[in-house]
């Protein structure tokens, strides 16, 4: 900041933002506070395992939540696969214990090196996904109070600002997925890239930058990083042309210096983007998804949550999508002061843009018949396959900080008449919507579904209520007090300080306005909370372990273990036998079956039958019912239910929670063509390598049963040789006669390449940090950081110094 700010304003200062920072971290603390009562393991372990046999008897109650089994089907598999693999020693590029194995590191949504995963390997198995959550809602919140802060909001609006972000219906809805890892950091990002304009003499907000972007990329959701890209790529645009058209100037060096920091990200992520997108290009989903649009009555959920109703109760009421899919609440009061920011500084960029972006977010969230050339452009720019209804997850960022804005406008401008008009117009509008909404609920008479409408119309109701309390108290308090009017600063940057030190403890504001702040916050933000706060699943069991599955364990060991429903489940929400694919990973159970967001799009080809569409999914259950089919695949255990017949070839073993499991005799992971050849010893030394030990009198080919994408290499006796594709999904080599040490190892060239590259980016922000101490310690003492900041810079990319106290 400028020099002119005196030691105790800036003690006060960083006081007043640890407060503001720690606030997020109380919010998250309350927020996952259940774990201290129901459990420390975050998850839906109810669900998943109460729809196998195998579960039987683990949960004599219907489970809690019935939509989110992919918080433990996979983010919480999948975390339990990277911190086991992490403390054994070994990285976790391969995950071998779903189909023939598959690529974990490189799909993205396993997230490794995310941070929020990267902190939960420093605490217990059991309690680690539950941190990897906390992590989440912690980085969006402190991202978001960042991002206030750099734009001229004080720690109270700030606060805020960064719970509603963090809280939101569409963050907090998603926040077992990795795509609200992704757009956690958009705070952080919007903050960083601001400072990287302006503070042209601080290089360590391009490094900074550099990491977050690197960190949001690892996060593991391309697709969020898409839906990061447009909305960013709209708040910047309109913020440029609204500068523009003031008759600003723009700053070549910060464009500069944000592409640098951009840049390096994207050079640090490299070496989980190149070799995924390899697989990208193979995949399953790369064939499906596709843009869709919430139905309009769903703009409902902004304000009342549980209208259509909740994932712990009632099924929802609009067809084809479930709650996770079309919940955004921000809540009325949010709104309303939004509308009051974009009124009152409606002539300041960063507000046009923050509003033009949250514009963006709902017209590519809800199906409106005007956007469907925006579907064509989209498509035509190959972009028509993400899933833009996602972009709601963001609204809260920039409608959060209009709120701020719109808070802070109200209190320190409680005397202006037009804020007030405003306000009042947007409560009258407010009240009419849930004056219309009760009438909708109460015309449907008695049941269920009007019960469930009704109890979400309590906290609209209330909020408005507030508000109307809110405007007539800042009425009287304009009438009784004059507003207090800081002298104008001589600069902005000196004003930006002198406003900063007068901040203190919001001395510069009168008691009944500040009450007023604290209540309109206190409620919004209490709605939010209690919004979500129920909806989260907890166990004090980690994965439990029903009897049946216990005996499942023991008894195929780490034999490859297939189902046989009777019937062709290429695709399907559950199995009929077994456990739900993925969530065999924590048992360590070897299933053939998957759910993963790059499965190889060649296994739905090898394995035909009927396919139940499911947008985007891909989920594979493949029918092995005969040992011939399950020896192609070393498939060496068959589990059957309901009223399959025993697979033939096959040898009964015992019945498991009514499901019969059979052994298959000569079923094995590695084998010769023919037969002329035996495979000895098998050892793993790391989940991504094979080491075998092989004799045969001949030349022959060694059949290798692990999926088969780029990045494997195969050795005899240290020696590479070629890996061909078996049987469209496999792998083979060929062996010379004789003993010999075959290794099979799953390190993608790409990889590689991504880490020299990701050196290469390490290198550059160095030698950027390492030239901005050189000059600054030839500029000498006397320059200080905040004196190379233009007026015109500082005005342009925050609310500026009439913000800050000159009305």
């Amino acid at each position: 900041m400028g020099s002119g700010l005196g030691w105790r304003a800036r003690l006060t200062r960083r006081w007043q933002d640890v407060a503001g920072a720690g606030s997020m971290f109380l919010l998250t603390f309350l927020y996952l506070s259940p774990a201290l009562k129901d459990g420390g393991s975050f998850g839906t372990y109810d669900l998943v395992l109460g729809v196998t046999t195998l579960g039987s008897g683990l949960y004599p109650v219907p489970p809690y939540n019935k939509y989110n089994s992919d918080d433990i089907s996979q983010m919480a598999a999948w975390n339990a696969l990277d911190w086991r693999q992490i403390h054994a020693g070994h990285f976790p590029l391969w995950n071998d214990l779903n189909l023939l194995g598959l690529p974990h590191f490189f799909n993205f949504q396993s997230a490794v090196l995310g941070l929020p995963n990267l902190v939960s390997y420093l605490f217990p198995l059991s309690l680690a996904y539950l941190v990897a959550v906390g992590m989440k809602l912690v980085i969006a919140g402190t991202g978001a109070y960042f991002f206030a802060r750099v734009i001229g909001l004080r720690p109270p609006a700030s606060a805020f600002a960064g719970a509603m972000f963090m809280l939101s219906g569409g963050f907090a809805g998603w926040l077992t997925f990795p795509l609200s890892e992704v757009l956690a950091w958009s705070g952080w990002l919007l903050g960083l890239a601001i400072l990287c304009y302006r503070e042209r003499e601080r290089a360590r907000y391009v490094v900074l930058l550099a990491v977050v972007v690197a960190f949001s990329v690892y996060g593991g959701f391309p697709e969020g990083n898409i839906i990061l890209g447009l909305v960013f790529a709209v708040l910047v645009l309109v913020a440029v042309v609204a500068s523009l058209a003031m008759r600003r100037r723009l700053s070549a060096g910060g464009g500069l210096r944000i592409a640098c920091g951009a840049g390096a990200g994207l050079l640090l992520s490299a070496p989980l983007w190149l070799p995924g997108a390899q697989l990208l290009h193979i995949a399953h989903r790369s064939t499906s998804g596709g843009y869709r649009g919430l139905p309009l009555k769903s703009l409902t959920e902004l304000v009342a949550p549980g209208f259509f109703g909740l994932p712990t109760s009632t099924p929802y009421d609009i067809t084809g999508l479930n709650y996770y899919e079309v919940v955004s609440y921000v809540g009325l009061i949010a709104l309303a002061l939004a509308v009051v920011a974009v009124c009152r500084w409606w002539r300041r960029p960063i507000v046009v843009a923050l509003a033009c972006a949250s514009g963006a977010a709902l017209l590519a969230t809800y199906q409106l018949d005007g956007a469907k050339p925006v579907q064509r452009l989209l498509g035509v720019v190959g972009l028509g396959s993400v899933e833009w209804l996602r972009t709601r997850i963001l609204l809260g960022l920039p409608v959060g900080a209009l709120a701020g804005i719109g808070l802070e406008t109200l209190v320190r401008y409680r005397h202006e008449r037009r804020n007030q008009y405003v306000f009042g117009v947007v409560i009258v509008v407010f009240a009419l919507v849930v004056i219309g909404l009760w009438v909708h609920a109460l015309s449907i008479g008695d049941g269920l579904t009007a019960s469930r409408q009704e109890h979400s119309l309590i906290w609209p109701t209330v909020m408005v209520g507030i508000c109307a309390a809110g405007l007539l108290a800042l009425l009287v308090a304009g009438r009784v007090a004059s507003a207090a009017s800081p002298a104008s600063p001589a600069s902005p940057v000196e004003g930006r300080a002198q406003s900063s030190s007068r901040w203190s403890a919001w001395r510069v504001i009168s008691s009944p306005a500040l009450a007023i702040a604290v209540v309109l916050g206190s409620t919004s933000t209490a709605f939010l909370f209690f919004s979500g706060v129920g909806l989260n699943s907890y166990s004090d069991r980690f994965y439990p372990e029903s009897p049946a599955i216990a005996r499942l364990v023991s008894a195929v060991g780490t034999g490859l273990v297939a189902t046989d429903a009777g019937e062709s489940q290429v695709m399907a929400t559950a199995p009929a036998v077994g456990i739900y694919p993925e969530a065999n990973i924590p048992y360590g159970i070897a299933q053939f079956n998957g759910h993963d967001p790059l499965l190889p799009q060649v296994y739905f080809v090898t394995f035909r039958g009927p396919v139940k569409a499911i947008a985007g999914a891909a989920i594979l259950l493949p029918l092995i019912d005969s040992a011939q089919v399950a020896r192609q695949y070393g498939v060496q255990w068959i589990l059957v239910g309901g009223g399959a017949a025993a697979p033939p070839g096959t040898e009964y073993r015992e019945t498991i929670a009514s499901e019969r499991l059979y052994y298959v005799p000569g079923a094995a992971r590695f084998s010769f063509v023919g037969g002329g050849g035996t495979v000895g010893s098998v050892s793993m030394p790391s989940p991504s390598q094979y080491k075998l030990h092989v004799s045969t009198p001949a030349a022959a080919r060694l059949v290798l049963r692990v999926t088969y994408v780029p990045g494997w290499h195969a050795t005899v006796d240290g020696q590479a040789v070629p890996v061909s594709r078996y049987d469209n999904v496999m792998m083979s080599i060929e062996v010379p006669a004789g003993t010999h040490v075959v290794q099979l190892t799953y390190f993608p060239g790409l990889f590689k390449v991504g880490l020299v590259v990701a050196l290469g980016g390490v290198v550059f922000l160095v030698g950027v940090a390492c030239v901005d101490l050189v000059r600054r310690r030839r500029a000498g003492p006397g320059a200080g950081p905040g004196d190379g900041v233009a007026a015109a810079v500082w005005e342009d990319w925050s609310l500026g110094p009439d913000f800050a106290g000159q009305a």
